[in-house]
Formats: C-alpha cells, structure tokens, sequence
C-alpha cells in the first residue's frame, strides 16, 4: 500500500490534546516541524539516559510520556509568556508539571553513560579521521 500524502490542512501542526498510547503510534507526518519537534524530545530524553536501546521497555514509555508532557507544558508557557490563548487551564498544567516531575524522578535527574565496545570506538574514530587519543 502507498503511502498517502496527506494535504497540508489535514497535517497534524499541534500536539494532540490526549496521549493515546506510544509516539510512534501518532498519526505524525514526521517530517513536519511537530514530528521532528516531538522526535528530536524524544531521542534526547533517551539518549541521555544512555540511548533508547538501552533502556527497558518500561523505560521507553516513560520516556515517551515524558515527551509528550515537555511538549505540553512548554507548548502552554509560550503561549502564556506571549499573551495567547493557550490548550490547557491552569490547572491542568499545574498537573501535567507535577506528573512531568514524577516521572523525570522516576527516571533519574543525571545522564547515564552508554557502553561502547571497542569496535564501536575505532570505528568512530577511523570515521572522524584521527587516531585514538
């Protein structure tokens, strides 16, 4: 089946107002500023936990949820900052930052190393061009 290219009224241009189960499964064109935006959240969320490979299945939906309400929460704070009216009431972002927080803690404040063989190492310096230091 081929893919449908969807016109660009029919494009989702804003955070859909529920999650419904996982980032990939939004309907996203992810080329779109709103796909990239949510995919560029996601994978530095992930990789400073050490890469989404590393983490466990549990882990990624956190990570994915976490995502998700960044997105919100910042969404809602620019349009206050800017005067315009905003998707959430303030009580509703009063808790998606509580959640947001609980979920940051239950993934931990500091980054996390990823394991790199060697292998991995001398062929990310033969493609940088240089010698081991």
């Amino acid at each position: 089946m081929a893919y449908k290219r969807l016109a660009p009224a029919e494009k989702l241009k804003t955070l859909p107002a529920k999650y419904t189960e996982r980032v990939s499964s939004w309907d996203l064109d992810w080329r779109s500023p709103i796909g990239q935006q949510v995919m560029s959240e996601l994978l530095t969320l992930a990789q400073d936990l050490g890469g989404w490979d590393e983490l466990s299945r549990m882990e990624q939906i956190l990570v994915e949820r976490a995502t998700f309400l960044s997105l919100r929460v910042s969404e809602y704070e620019t349009a206050k900052l800017d005067g315009k009216p905003t998707t959430l009431e303030d009580g509703q972002y009063s808790a998606s930052v509580n959640v947001l927080q609980g979920i940051v803690a239950k993934l931990g404040l500091k980054r996390r190393s990823r394991q790199v063989s060697a292998l991995d190492y001398a062929a990310s310096v033969a493609a940088q061009g240089g010698a081991p230091p």
